[in-house]
């Protein structure tokens, strides 16, 4: 999933990040509410990107059901005028039938609104295919 071009808006602290973009392989992905729901249970890598606006910071995290697993913070310093920042985090977790995973904000204002620099993915890598 990617945030897309020309979709430069405010997203909600403490909620998911609603991907304009899904690209759906084996399903899961909800673009409505911006959460994976596993279809099955298995290895899952979970991969997410944030790009912040020029001259902002922002920062995410990965939730899975309702847990933060990791964050992501692209943070900016008035010295480095010329660059968006960027970051971003991986993980592998086992998911159950069901688990939901999504990424949250958690402080800052603006996503660079260019597809697919700001993504997230969630790709099966060891289950029932």
């Amino acid at each position: 999933m990617g945030v897309g071009a020309g979709d430069n808006r405010l997203f909600y602290t403490g909620r998911p990040i609603i991907f304009k973009h899904v690209y759906q392989v084996g399903g899961g992905d909800n673009p409505t509410t911006g959460v994976f729901t596993a279809p099955k249970a298995g290895l899952y890598l979970i991969f997410s990107a944030v790009v912040a606006e020029f001259h902002e910071t922002y920062w995410a995290q990965i939730i899975i059901n309702g847990s933060d697993k990791a964050g992501m913070m692209a943070y900016f310093d008035s010295g480095d005028s010329y660059a968006h920042q960027s970051a971003s985090n991986l993980v592998v977790h086992q998911l159950q039938v069901g688990d939901r995973v999504w990424i949250q904000k958690l402080q800052g204002s603006t996503l660079y609104p260019h597809f697919v620099e700001t993504s997230f993915f969630v790709i099966m890598i060891n289950g029932p295919f």
